[in-house]
């Protein structure tokens, strides 16, 4: 029986080696055809004869590779050149992070900047000058062309802001609107920057102009090329609108500094549709006001934020505010010891906000701190010192695609322009990447090349994504589930963007992402009463 089973064994090492393909597919066939032809015999045999067969197995595939050493050292050096090209690839079709500076360049009046996420290949893509627009402030947007748009704080035609475009394939920067216009009612000084409404088109709020020289509620379709004046400010509706909208649902959301019944800002919606403006709540000296950065969504109807002044201990706080009942909650107070939160929070993939203050801390430079929303908990996660990362955070933070954080301080640093940095959650540790030339850097944006390498799908024991990255629809499985589950979309600032969903099975939703720019997104999972976030790439 046993010699039987070695003629097989021999007939189909000498079969591998006679057909001519490649080598791992003949250790392939002949591990496969041994276990076959010799399955009797593990059974029949004795150990002594099972010891025999793997020392016959095992010196017939050293042949096998002494025979075709020659050949192996050719689909060696060809494999590590496709490795090579792959790595290349990969490489070129990395994200980078993009971002404008107020200051610095050549005539000091603002750069566009990029570089890898490790901080390298830095570049200066852009210098603003004052004829086409010039210190920009706000966030940058980032369209489904690839286009980023922005604003300025001055320059244009009418030395008075304007609307920009950067092509970051081309390096085509053009100015396509100039406020400050010689009509009476024309609007000024956007200094809210913009945000991508669900019908393309690009929202913001000037802090002056209009009927009643109070600012507007403008828009502007990249498009068409046309321009918006959609709601005229009052003093009651607020003022110094410095604070960037979100959209949420079919409605803006956003904060004013100043202004209202009580003098000291609020929180409003705006439909975009109707043109109808809302004042939803009043800041008063107890809850905190003068509020900085825009709000966050973390579900359906409930937002946090930030002030910065008055409250229990004078330096304002965190806040939460549900929009459908009207409540507000004063979750936590800032003191001496963290104060001043000029930037936004941000919602990480761990389910905590992040943002940064300019006082306070170890060393009364400012702090990264972190607010656990379900348990209220805030914890100063890292203190700026001067020497090693600069001090005073002015802008906020952003979650890139390796998850950490990525942000800039103002002052301080080897130049004396602050740092750009980046914070990893998983250990609290925080990063030097660069000394900043110019400061302040406004928020960070990640872009993405217009074509990416396929990421595999997020697979574990609740939920199943795919395709990821995703250009049309969007499939979400949860096999151990069988009622629907709650799911948010939000973007890297943690605004909450409105979902285009259709049921396809019991266990089986699909999205549209169409509509959605290139980027990093987080879908948030609510399954009886457990949370899950999922970080989606949009290409």
């Amino acid at each position: 029986m046993l010699m039987k089973q070695l003629s097989s064994c021999s007939f189909f090492i000498f079969l591998t080696f006679k057909i001519k393909i490649s080598l791992m597919k003949k250790l392939l066939l002949f591990s496969a055809a041994f276990i076959v032809v010799n399955s009797s015999a593990v059974y029949a045999q004795t150990w002594s004869s099972i010891a025999t067969l793997t020392g016959m197995y095992c010196r017939c595939a050293i042949r096998i590779l002494h025979l075709q050493l020659k050949c192996m050292k050719i689909n060696f050096l060809l494999f590590f050149i496709l490795y090579l090209a792959i790595i290349h690839t990969t490489k070129s079709q990395d994200s980078k992070l993009w971002a404008a500076t107020n200051t610095g360049g050549v005539s000091n009046e603002g750069t566009i900047i990029n570089m890898n996420l490790d901080g390298s290949d830095f570049t200066v893509a852009y210098h603003f000058h004052d004829e086409t627009g010039s210190n920009p402030v706000g966030d940058l947007v980032q369209l489904s062309d690839g286009k980023i748009y922005g604003v300025c704080y001055s320059g244009g035609i009418y030395g008075s802001c304007v609307i920009y475009e950067y092509d970051p394939i081309t390096g085509i920067f053009a100015d396509v609107y100039d406020f400050g216009g010689p009509l009476a009612t024309d609007a000024d000084f956007p200094a809210s920057g913009l945000v991508q409404y669900t019908d393309g088109k690009l929202y913001g709020v000037t802090e002056s102009g209009g009927l009643y020289t109070n600012g507007v509620i403008y828009s502007y379709d990249p498009m068409t090329k046309v321009y918006s004046n959609l709601y005229h400010l009052t003093n009651s509706d607020g003022n110094v609108f410095v604070n960037p909208m979100i959209v949420e649902g079919s409605l803006l959301y956003g904060v004013s500094t100043s202004g209202t019944a009580e003098g000291i800002g609020g929180i409003f919606s705006f439909d975009p549709v109707q043109n109808i403006f809302k004042q939803l709540f009043t800041f008063n000296e107890s809850t905190g006001f003068n509020a900085h950065g825009r709000l966050v969504s973390m579900n359906m109807n409930l937002f946090y934020g930030l002030t910065n002044s008055a409250g229990a201990n004078g330096y304002g706080g965190i806040f939460s505010y549900n929009y459908l009942t009207g409540d507000f909650q004063n979750l936590h107070n800032f003191d001496v010891l963290s104060s001043l939160a000029i930037g936004s929070m941000i919602l990480a993939s761990n389910g905590k906000l992040y943002g940064t203050t300019i006082n306070g801390g170890d060393n009364g430079a400012g702090v990264i701190f972190s607010f656990d929303p379900v348990n209220n908990i805030y914890t100063p996660v890292f203190s700026f010192l001067d020497s090693i990362s600069g001090i005073n955070s002015y802008g906020s933070l952003i979650q890139a695609s390796n998850g950490y954080l990525y942000g800039s301080t103002t002052h301080g640093g080897a130049l004396g322009h602050g740092v750009i940095f980046y914070f990893d959650i998983n250990d609290n540790s925080f990063h030097k990447l660069k000394d900043a030339f110019a400061s302040p850097i406004n928020n960070f944006l990640e872009v993405f090349p217009t074509t990416s390498a396929q990421q595999p799908e997020v697979n574990d024991s609740r939920i199943r994504i795919f395709p990821n990255p995703v250009s049309g629809n969007l499939t979400v499985v949860f096999p151990k589930f069988t009622q629907t589950p709650e799911l948010i979309l939000m973007n890297v600032i943690g605004q909450q963007l409105p979902l285009k969903k259709s049921e396809m099975a019991v266990s089986e939703i699909q999205l549209d992402m169409q509509g959605l720019s290139k980027g990093v997104y987080f879908l948030k999972a609510l399954i009886n009463g457990e949370s899950m976030v999922v970080k989606i790439q949009k290409k």
